[in-house]
């Protein structure tokens, strides 16, 4: 339980003046004192730099009368339609990369219940040779087999569970 003068201190803000911006704490925050660039409203901004508005009317108007962003390969931020998550890589159709390549190789369409399992574990290796399909009970038992492998080579046989 605070007692009041620690709950006083709490809630009052510190202000500091430095570099001719105004910066106030809230308790263990730190936000600066802006000046909307759209309305000249002063709003206090967490200190993130790509916030330049107080979140106004006059941004979100400014924002309807923008072009269109182009899509695709027109866009300035295109990465060739790539990119990454919890390690694997996905194409710009949101299919896993590893998946696609893996049903390439067979002709077919993997089915429910089979898995493409990375051989040395690095999920964005996606060499043929590194991709291994199987079934989810396979591939369930090939992961507890290796970490059985890990255990006995790094603590000599100690079984970590018992």
């Amino acid at each position: 339980m605070l007692n009041k003068s620690e709950e006083g201190r709490r809630e009052t803000p510190q202000i500091c003046w430095g570099d001719n911006t105004k910066k106030i704490k809230f308790g263990k925050y730190l936000y600066t004192e802006t000046v909307c660039s759209f309305c000249g409203v002063r709003y206090l901004s967490n200190g993130d730099k790509r916030t330049k508005s107080c979140g106004c009317e006059h941004l979100r108007a400014a924002k309807k009368n923008l072009p269109p962003t182009p899509g695709g390969k027109d866009n300035p931020n295109w990465k060739g339609g790539l990119w990454k998550r919890n390690g694997y890589v996905f194409r710009n159709n949101q299919a896993a990369e590893h998946r696609e390549i893996a049903q390439r190789i067979i002709g077919r369409k993997l089915r429910k219940l089979e898995v493409v399992h990375h051989i040395n574990g690095k999920r964005d290796d996606n060499r043929n040779s590194n991709l291994l399909i199987c079934s989810r009970a396979y591939h369930q038992w090939l992961h507890l087999r290796m970490s059985q492998l890990y255990q006995e080579e790094h603590f000599n046989g100690f079984n970590i569970g018992n």
